[in-house]
């Protein structure tokens, strides 16, 4: 079963008739109209928490949903955050790893796409000892260091072979006028 929560019931609406066209997915969803920073309770019962990348504009809106999340999700369970890398962040915003870390989070892996995938994604699972007053007993960055970075491989040598032929390929062509 899938929970969505959006604060616009239009979109949830909207959502809600695109999956009941489905009947087989449509009966494993549901949609509810709230804002993440209200549930309680609630956010115990998932393994796994998906936090769209438009929650909390501003970096101290999405930490602090981040922390309400640490202090409310059951004890082991997934995080995944979609946030933006570089130029991307005109688009989303960008999500400080940092963050995840204040909030009651072990970042696993961050991950940025260098095609046409607009969002970064950032694995973080909840630490057993965070309060519901958001302190991680002393926790609060990777104990292990830095989280590894996820990028697919670098396409720059590819990139300078095809700038070359390019180049022959224009200092040969004949030109006619």
């Amino acid at each position: 079963m899938f929970d969505n929560y959006d604060l616009c019931a239009a979109a949830n609406d909207r959502a809600s008739k695109l999956f009941r066209a489905d009947k087989d997915l449509g009966a494993r969803m549901s949609f509810h109209t709230a804002d993440v920073a209200d549930l309680r309770g609630e956010l115990a019962a998932y393994n796994v928490v998906f936090l769209a990348a438009l929650v909390g504009m501003a970096a101290e809106d999405k930490a602090r949903v981040i922390a309400h999340l640490g202090a409310h999700m059951a004890d082991g369970a997934a995080l995944v955050v979609r946030s933006a890398h570089g130029a991307r962040g005109f688009l989303y915003p960008i999500v400080d790893p940092e963050d995840i870390g204040r909030g009651g989070f072990e970042v696993l892996a961050v991950c940025h796409p260098d095609d046409n995938v607009v969002n970064s994604v950032i694995i973080a699972r909840k630490y057993d000892d965070v309060h519901a007053d958001g302190l991680q007993n002393g926790r609060g960055q990777c104990p292990r260091g830095m989280a590894p970075v996820v990028s697919p491989p670098c396409r720059f040598g590819e990139m300078v072979v095809e700038l070359s032929q390019k180049r022959e390929e224009f200092a040969t062509a004949e030109v006619a006028f």
